[in-house]
């Protein structure tokens, strides 16, 4: 249970909305270096919603600097070129694949 504590922590603090979990959507391990010295990661990927649908309170912490609505066909736009494999396999299995879920 704590890391959905972490979660709707997380959500709160860095979008200012309280969140439903709707899915767990992915558990990835993540390993990078910090100087000569091996840092590993597990990252959560949830689907979540804003409680009650409202986002009217959505803002961005100082962590982020914007963030946007993407619809599947968006994601062809080469402005989400970069957008990181892991991301982009999760969104289009997972997320805006209805069948899937």
């Amino acid at each position: 249970m704590k890391k959905l504590q972490g979660l709707f922590r997380e959500a709160k603090e860095e979008i200012n909305l309280d969140v439903e979990l709707l899915e767990e959507l992915s558990v990835r391990n993540l390993k990078s270096k910090s100087g000569d010295e091996d840092i590993y990661c597990v990252v959560f990927t949830y689907l979540v919603k804003p409680k009650n649908d409202d986002i009217s309170s959505l803002t961005l912490n100082d962590e982020h600097s914007e963030f946007a609505w993407v619809a599947k066909e968006d994601l062809n736009d080469p402005k989400y070129e970069t957008l990181h494999d892991d991301i982009r396999y999760i969104l289009l299995e997972k997320v805006f694949n209805e069948n899937k879920r």
